[in-house]
């Protein structure tokens, strides 16, 4: 029997918050976990002219202060409190972070996470241990 919470990390990309802007993320590095990801996007009030979209970027190893990689990209949320999902690709992406854009005039809230699957499984490896 297998136990989730060895099995899989929760990485925050963007710690849940109200943004009125673009937001930059805070940056992960993804290198000690396996290739498949799945990054989630949460919304929360969106008002009448609000939209917000979340692009997902990474870094190659070689490259690893330059996000020219675009993983996944959410179409812009009009819908309050909904939650988006989709696969990202970690093959040879060393960091990674979430870009959220508001365009329109209001304050949106919004929050980012990916979870992830270490390479190698461990004690320490718990769902209860920060990443």
């Amino acid at each position: 029997m297998r136990n989730f919470s060895e099995d899989v990390k929760i990485i925050n990309l963007v710690s849940p918050q109200a943004i009125t802007s673009t937001l930059t993320g805070s940056t992960s590095d993804v290198e000690v976990y396996e290739n498949d990801a799945l990054i989630v996007a949460d919304y929360g009030t969106i008002g009448a002219s609000g939209s917000v979209i979340v692009t997902v970027v990474g870094s190659l190893v070689t490259t690893p202060t330059v996000y020219d990689q675009t993983l996944t990209t959410f179409v812009s949320a009009t819908s309050s409190n909904t939650v988006a999902a989709g696969r990202a690709n970690l093959s040879n992406i060393k960091y990674l972070r979430a870009v959220a854009t508001l365009p329109g005039s209001t304050s949106v809230a919004v929050s980012v996470v990916a979870v992830v699957r270490p390479n190698v499984k461990s004690v320490s490896n718990t769902s209860l241990t920060a990443a």
